[in-house]
């Protein structure tokens, strides 16, 4: 779930990213496309100007005594007809060369600019307005090349550019000529920056509204996925969850069934040997006192085997449940190794098959559960003894730990083998070896329950080749 939201907050990241500069690309677009817009818009008022003005009166004002000629009054005239006609209009004069004798190609003079009148009808003569360039006055045009290079075609400012003491303005420029073609001065017409930025102004807070309204659908939606990956991912872990648990289930079914069935087939020999005897037994005359007494004794271990059975069921239980405690003690594991061969002797005579102990002759204490690791000794031995052909030896070797080891118990037969895949699988609840026993039964019940034990000893158990053939049973305790 947490790796479906890094996702949603990376995916909703990534999108508000992309849109606000999408957004951001749009705005400098309309902003070109509106500057483009007055750009032309302030051509074609200087161009029209320009086309209305005679060059006779521009050429007859050279001073500001000529302020009161009919041609500059004309002139003058016009340029406030035409600003009044578009209140957008900040400025428009008429500039030329200048005519001074030490003069750059960058000064410039005014000829004829606006009076000073009341433009905007608020009743007041406002600071900007009061500002009249009498002719002659000097001009500095090295910050504007769209001025320098207008006496030959109209030309505009790229940009609102910056005009101190004047405001920030767009400027266009359109050249007066004589009926010959040549340039006698040059119409300015400005365009305040206000009006520019009032449009922008107007163009931020739609596009920006456009981009909050894009990206709450873009979070609504991104929220419906998020959930629906959310709930998906939650339907699915519970689904998994659901199936562990179902096959979790019928492994344990599987398991209680197969070791009720398996504890009911291996009951079998003991209870024919219980009653074989007793039947001999009850027959009076047909047993010696000798052979009685041998055939209890055989009774009696038959009948802890048995019992043996039943003590794996109900330790497989509590291991299952977490209720298995133990009960350590001091024991000598020669002496439990010594006694479950005596134990089996029936059963190694009955299928032929010998056993050789291989313990050293020290005897060390080691801190055990005694009647757990007597179940586990049984039943690897009994696993061998299923593994092993008549007239083979099963060997159990005992090591004792040097400085920093584990006692080491090895419980070997020379059978068949098992594979290397199925070693790891062995002591699962539904390993079983990829051979066959000799006796026909199935292996695996009685090495789980062996791992259960060795396991709540802290030790560890595992199989491997025994050389030249079989298999070994390894149990390590620390």
């Amino acid at each position: 779930m947490f790796s479906v939201l890094r996702r949603y907050w990376l995916l909703l990241g990534m999108m508000v990213l992309t849109v606000a500069l999408l957004f951001i690309l749009l705005y400098f677009s309309v902003r070109a496309t509106f500057i483009k817009g007055v750009r032309e818009y302030a051509i074609f008022v200087s161009s029209f100007v320009a086309s209305q003005l005679n060059a006779e009166d521009i050429r007859q004002i050279n001073g500001p005594e000529d302020m009161v000629k009919e041609a500059y009054l004309r002139v003058q005239r016009y340029l406030v007809s035409v600003k009044k006609l578009d209140k957008d209009i900040k400025y428009i004069y008429i500039m030329r060369h200048s005519s001074s004798p030490n003069a750059k190609p960058t000064d410039f003079e005014y000829v004829v600019d606006l009076p000073v009148i009341d433009f905007n009808e608020n009743g007041v003569i406002d600071e900007d307005e009061k500002k009249m360039e009498l002719p002659k006055t000097h001009y500095d045009a090295s910050r504007y090349p769209a001025l320098m290079n207008s006496y030959e075609k109209a030309s505009a400012d790229e940009d609102v550019s910056p005009d101190p003491p004047y405001p920030d303005l767009l400027s266009a420029y359109c050249p007066i000529k004589d009926a010959k073609g040549q340039t006698v001065a040059i119409v300015g017409v400005d365009i305040t920056a206000a009006t520019i930025n009032l449009f922008l102004a107007s163009s931020k807070i739609a596009i920006a509204s456009c981009g909050i309204i894009v990206l709450l659908l873009l979070f609504s939606v991104a929220s419906l996925y998020c959930n629906h990956r959310i709930s998906a991912t939650r339907i699915r872990d519970m689904n998994e969850e659901l199936s562990q648990k179902n096959r979790k289930l019928e492994e344990n079914l599987w398991l209680r069934n197969e070791f009720s069935r398996t504890i009911v087939h291996d009951m079998r020999n003991p209870l024919f040997v219980v009653w074989g005897y007793t039947e001999l037994l009850a027959q009076s005359g047909v047993v010696k006192e000798e052979e009685a007494l041998d055939m209890l004794k055989l009774i009696g271990t038959q009948v802890e085997r048995m019992k043996g059975f039943l003590e794996d069921m109900l330790m497989l239980a509590k291991s299952e449940s977490g209720n298995l405690i133990l009960n350590k003690i001091p024991v000598d594991i020669g002496s439990l190794i010594k006694a479950e061969k005596e134990n089996f002797a029936p059963l190694l005579q009955l299928a032929e098959v010998s056993m050789e102990l291989d313990i050293p002759k020290e005897s060390r204490l080691v801190e055990i559960d005694r009647e757990l690791f007597s179940r586990i000794l049984d039943n690897l031995i009994s696993n061998a003894l299923k593994f092993s052909p008549k007239n083979s030896t099963i060997t159990i070797a005992l090591e004792y730990p040097k400085e920093g080891m584990h006692t080491r118990l090895r419980v070997c037969d020379q059978g068949s083998g098992i594979s290397n895949d199925s070693k790891e699988k062995l002591f699962k609840q539904f390993g079983t070896g990829s051979v066959r026993p000799v006796s026909g039964k199935q292996v695996g019940l009685g090495l789980i329950f062996c791992k259960m034990a060795v396991d709540a000893h802290h030790g560890r158990i595992y199989a491997e080749d025994n050389k030249p053939k079989g298999c070994a049973m390894i149990v390590e305790i620390p």
